[in-house]
């Protein structure tokens, strides 16, 4: 008797397929609208790290390109709406500086071009290389501390199922959610919240964890880096009040 509850053997990316754009743009819908057999299946083969790591940032770099693209698009809506009363501000402004603008106002746009657009699009691949293995590491302590032991094929002593590669993995995977910033508007906006919820489902199903215990291990380092930058806020705010008292009293 065939279980109702059991998942399809049948492979979700098709592996057979030659061409590796397409398996690449496979692996990203299985990603979207089967999570949880995609990263199930993806955990229990042997993929070297490097692939789900070359995926990931690719996927992440296309979402930065189509980012700066739609920030251009609305920058230059938005200067063109603005270009009179900026053009006023610009004009006394160069009052104020006296003459001609200087070489360094001239610099300027360029400046802000390359800091907004240009430059974070070009070393996004090494952000985004950072982020995953910082992530990674914040996922696997986590992990390790709340995901429980699971019983040998024996059933004679416990194992820990959470490994660093299987972390990296998870967080690689969840970066096919970058795609959706090809969306303008809508996808930059949801982005974010799909990734959480990709995150969530990874941890679920590698782990072998309910949905509620993999979101606390998700959502836990989230809450330990907040509380560890708000605190580094309030000793810095109280190490500049210290010294203010100080110089002045």
């Amino acid at each position: 008797m065939t279980d109702p509850y059991s998942y399809p053997a049948a492979p979700l990316i098709p592996q057979t397929a030659s061409n590796p754009i397409q398996r690449f743009f496979a692996r990203i819908r299985d990603i979207l609208l089967s999570p949880y057999l995609t990263f199930q299946k993806v955990s229990a083969g042997d993929e070297e790290i490097y692939h789900t790591l070359a995926f990931a940032l690719i996927v992440h770099w296309i979402g930065s390109v189509f980012s700066y693209l739609w920030a251009g698009v609305y920058n230059l809506t938005a200067s063109r709406m603005a270009e009179g009363p900026m053009e006023e501000v610009r004009s006394r402004f160069q009052i104020m500086v006296q003459g001609e603008p200087q070489e360094w106002m001239q610099a300027i746009p360029t400046i802000q071009s390359w800091a907004s657009g240009i430059g974070p699009v070009m070393l996004d691949p090494f952000f985004a290389l950072f982020k995953i293995l910082f992530l990674s590491i914040l996922i696997y302590v986590s992990a390790r501390i709340l995901v429980p032991l699971k019983r040998t094929d024996e059933g004679t002593t416990f194992a820990n199922p959470v490994t660093f590669k299987s972390a990296v993995m998870i967080v690689s995977l969840t970066s096919a959610a970058m795609i959706l910033r090809v969306v303008p508007i809508f996808g930059p906006a949801i982005q974010p919240i799909y990734s959480v919820v990709l995150a969530i489902i990874g941890v679920s199903a590698v782990y072998s964890v309910s949905f509620l215990r993999s979101a606390v291990v998700v959502v836990f380092p989230a809450i330990f880096v907040f509380t560890m930058a708000l605190f580094s806020l309030i000793l810095l705010f109280g190490t500049i009040v210290l010294a203010l008292v100080s110089i002045f009293f």
